[in-house]
């Protein structure tokens, strides 16, 4: 049974990771969190301003880090905010 709470909306993009082991496509959904291969830092995915970004568990003084989603290089999801809600603290 699926929690209507916890379904997150498609953001369309697909993540494809290539490791030489193995090969994986997953769906980025906003309320995942992932971090990027540019950034030492971890981003949830959500939906402002029309447009899907993710915001960062870091900022500076003026408030926490974006990222426009449809800018960002290879990603790697490794969770998301409802079976892992200590992942954004």
């Amino acid at each position: 049974m699926v929690d209507p709470k916890t379904v997150g909306m498609s953001t369309g993009k697909i993540i494809e990771n290539t490791h030489p082991m193995f090969y994986d496509v997953k769906e980025l959904f906003e309320g995942d969190v992932f971090t990027d291969d540019k950034f030492n830092t971890k981003f949830l995915t959500i939906f402002s301003n029309f447009q899907w970004i993710g915001i960062s568990d870091e900022g500076d003084d003026f408030g926490p880090y974006t990222k426009r989603i449809s800018a960002l290089g290879n990603i790697k999801i490794i969770g998301n905010i409802h079976d892992n809600p200590d992942l954004m603290k």
